[in-house]
């Protein structure tokens, strides 16, 4: 009689072709997760640098005063201030990938919306989410870098993280200055990189992307 060898090999191959086909999932990702926090890291920081380059054309196109640019920035800073504990209560609940896409959503339409705007009052909004929106995007894209990245390559990638920031903060602010009167084609163009920025995020990140620490720590027994 020969050896029952069938189901072995059946689970076996199993096995292999589920492992294929995680394969071949992780190499149909247009990026990594570490380059997706590199796009991340640079709209995050042309979004950032649209307002302060924005206020000699604010002041000359919506008619708003020093005062009334300066109340601006304040509302934006301190409402990051202020939902960065927020942001970290939720993030337990909702989990990384879920509340990035949030906050990206959040600041992609108030960007949108602060082209159309023409009033003090209205900006006054909009710069209360887009700051709230911001304070959360920066930290968590830094954690789930580190996440993505080997040690031996951490520094690398933090080094390149920052670089990128910096250099897309410099570029937008020298073109929403340079723009003059067409500064609402500046917030366009971000508005669009954001839509394109939520595309990368959905298909590239793994849904449980970051995720791994989380459950390693609720799995074990109390």
């Amino acid at each position: 009689m020969r050896p029952r060898a069938s189901s072995s090999s059946t689970s076996t191959v199993a096995v292999s072709s589920q492992g294929e086909e995680r394969r071949k999932g992780r190499k149909a990702r247009w990026l990594t997760p570490s380059q997706v926090m590199l796009v991340v890291a640079a709209v995050d920081a042309a979004d950032g640098a649209l307002l302060a380059s924005s206020f000699p054309a604010f002041e000359s196109s919506l008619g708003l005063s020093p005062k009334q640019l300066g109340t601006l920035m304040m509302l934006q800073s301190a409402a990051g201030s202020v939902t960065l504990p927020v942001w970290g209560m939720l993030l337990r609940a909702t989990g990384y990938k879920r509340l990035l896409v949030w906050a990206v959503s959040s600041w992609g339409a108030s960007t949108l919306l602060s082209a159309w705007a023409s009033t003090f009052g209205t900006q006054a909004v909009l710069r209360i989410v887009t700051g709230a929106a911001l304070s959360c995007v920066m930290p968590l894209a830094q954690a789930l870098l580190a996440e993505a990245t080997a040690e031996s390559e951490r520094g690398g990638a933090v080094g390149m993280f920052s670089s990128i920031e910096r250099a897309s903060g410099m570029t937008v602010g020298f073109f929403v200055v340079a723009a003059g009167p067409r500064w609402r084609e500046c917030y366009y163009v971000v508005a669009i990189a954001t839509l394109a920025l939520l595309g990368l995020i959905h298909v590239c990140l793994p849904a449980q992307f970051g995720q791994s620490s989380e459950t390693s720590k609720g799995s074990r027994p109390s």
